[in-house]
């Protein structure tokens, strides 16, 4: 069976210092871009930050998103995009902060996840058939390398029914992987922790298809939804609440990746199968091994 959505396109940790987070991440051996913020022009003609900034992590086909709202003070080294808005993406603008603004006031944490779709029509058909809420297809433009914009498009899926967080499906943008040195390749899996079965047939329906044991498998990615004591076997006694958990990333040599975390004093613990994880500002972070 085909289907429309195929893999995980990026998971969102949402934080309320953006600044802090990238170094944090840096530490673990991402490479971490300057943020840039969306941005329009004032009346005296100066760039003024609007709504959610971010930066990515990127891999070959996803990627992992760092987000935090404009405010009082932007990282130093972050940049403002101005946008060219129609009426339709300006209020998707100010839908999406207001929701990022009521997330993180419960915490920070993974509070965004997006799927990739071939054809966001066909994905956006299949919900209206099947009565799931969906915002229609929104396109826009956001900023891309030396000064060019990339035309990106998604729907926003189900937003009153997901107190997890944001649920995205994306089309596919334009490769930006880089080299990591902690080897990382991919982001792998998504973790939800879920407190009935009425969640994971939620998800079902989002994407179409069944689970094996809870996990939905996106090609080489996945979504593991589980329970709160699932979730504890597996990672060395954390017990989360109901939400998005964090995520984790394959790495092409785990004990080099374990290496580079010693050397940057990262306390870590172990899974049941003997992946590496760490915990920063409300995120269970994972390496596995390709």
């Amino acid at each position: 069976m085909a289907f429309d959505i195929i893999r995980l396109h990026h998971t969102g940790h949402l934080v309320t210092d953006l600044t802090d987070t990238t170094d944090g991440y840096r530490r673990l051996g991402f490479s971490v871009p300057a943020a840039t913020f969306p941005g329009l022009r004032a009346e005296d003609g100066r760039l003024r930050a609007i709504g959610a900034g971010n930066t990515r992590i990127a891999f070959d086909d996803n990627f992992i998103e760092l987000v935090g709202l404009a405010g009082d003070r932007l990282p130093d080294d972050a940049s403002i995009t101005p946008l060219s808005l129609t009426p339709q993406s300006e209020a998707a603008i100010v839908d999406t902060t207001k929701r990022l603004e009521a997330e993180l006031r419960d915490g920070e944490g993974v509070r965004i996840l997006a799927w990739h779709a071939a054809d966001l029509d066909t994905v956006a058909a299949r919900l209206s058939r099947t009565d799931i809420p969906h915002s229609g297809v929104i396109r826009l433009e956001r900023p891309g390398p030396d000064g060019a914009t990339i035309p990106v498009g998604y729907l926003e899926l189900d937003a009153n029914g997901t107190p997890e967080g944001r649920l995205v499906v994306a089309e596919g943008t334009p490769a930006e992987a880089t080299t990591h040195p902690n080897g990382a390749v991919r982001l792998t899996e998504a973790v939800l922790c879920v407190s009935s079965t009425t969640v994971v047939d939620r998800y079902r329906r989002y994407l179409d298809r069944d689970t094996d044991n809870g996990v939905f498998d996106l090609g080489d990615t996945r979504l593991w939804t589980a329970t709160a004591d699932d979730i504890a076997r597996r990672f060395d006694g954390h017990r989360p609440a109901p939400g998005f958990v964090g995520h984790l990333v394959a790495v092409d040599d785990l004990a080099r990746t374990l290496d580079h975390l010693c050397d940057n004093d990262i306390p870590i613990r172990y899974t049941d199968t003997e992946d590496v994880f760490t915990e920063m500002d409300g995120c269970l972070i994972g390496f596995t091994q390709v």
